[in-house]
């Protein structure tokens, strides 16, 4: 029994009751939306990369028309896919027209359709683009 009592009252003595209100730091705010922002920003930009790489790759080893029109799709989806709401402003837009002018461009290699020079000019544009606004960053 005086164990009992005396293994509450340490209990009580050792209370984590804080007093106050909680208020968030903005300073901290900031920083971990600038962290997830930059990380963000960087994922985007390796897709970038290593979807052109892939693509390279494809054309590189003279890949049939399909194959090369996956490599392409594969680009655009994994830009798509890294454009997550944490991408900045600044990067989004670029990064969007970059993933169109890929799906059209992959489209045109499975399709054969008429303007396919312009189409692919749009792409390497875009590409530049997309890979200028990335150097811009770092």
């Amino acid at each position: 029994m005086i164990t009992l009592v005396a293994s509450i009252g340490v209990l009580g003595g050792c209370s984590n009751a804080v007093t106050g209100s909680p208020r968030e730091n903005a300073a901290d705010v900031k920083a971990v939306q600038a962290e997830a922002a930059d990380k963000a920003a960087t994922a985007v930009c390796d897709a970038v990369t290593t979807g052109h790489a892939g693509i390279s790759a494809a054309l590189d080893r003279k890949a049939p028309s399909p194959e090369l029109a996956d490599a392409i799709q594969n680009a655009s989806d994994s830009v798509k896919k890294a454009l997550t709401p944490k991408v900045p402003d600044d990067l989004r837009p670029v990064m969007e027209q970059y993933v169109t002018a890929a799906a059209d461009m992959a489209r045109a290699f499975r399709t054969f359709e008429e303007g396919g020079d312009k189409i692919i000019d749009k792409y390497f544009d875009t590409l530049k683009d997309a890979e200028d606004a990335c150097a811009e960053r770092e």
